[in-house]
């Protein structure tokens, strides 16, 4: 999935009762692809209470350069104070050997991973 205004790639959902900040980086390849979805998510949570947010991230097809990782990294970092529990989808063998644990080491954050948004929603209407 390529394309898409931001609303439609940063939203909140509800499931099982819960509200979940669903962000949709799929099929992102260039740095312009996802500069303004960070910058969006970057605004956004500081609206939020702290510890309150149940999040999701999405990336089925995307690919990372040191300029996405950086990024990322730092809007991992920002967001830390507001999330509850976070949840990513969509990562290869490969990214989450290397992105995923590069993030969480410089991020202080761990990241619930699945295979489907299913299993990620779930799991974050569980996360008290």
């Amino acid at each position: 999935m390529t394309g898409g205004s931001g609303q439609e790639r940063l939203r909140k959902v509800t499931h099982r009762g819960r509200s979940i900040l669903l962000t949709d980086y799929s099929g992102f390849i260039k740095w312009n692809d996802w500069r303004a979805l960070i910058e969006a998510e970057m605004r956004l949570m500081p609206r939020e209470p702290l510890g309150s947010v149940r999040a999701l991230a999405v990336f089925t097809g995307s690919r990372f350069s040191d300029e996405v990782f950086e990024a990322i990294t730092k809007l991992a970092l920002a967001n830390r104070p507001y999330i509850k529990a976070s949840a990513l989808v969509g990562l290869s063998p490969l990214q989450r050997a290397i992105f995923l644990k590069g993030i969480e080491r410089r991020s202080s954050r761990d990241f619930g991973v699945f295979d489907t948004v299913e299993e990620a929603l779930d799991w974050l209407a569980e996360q008290e």
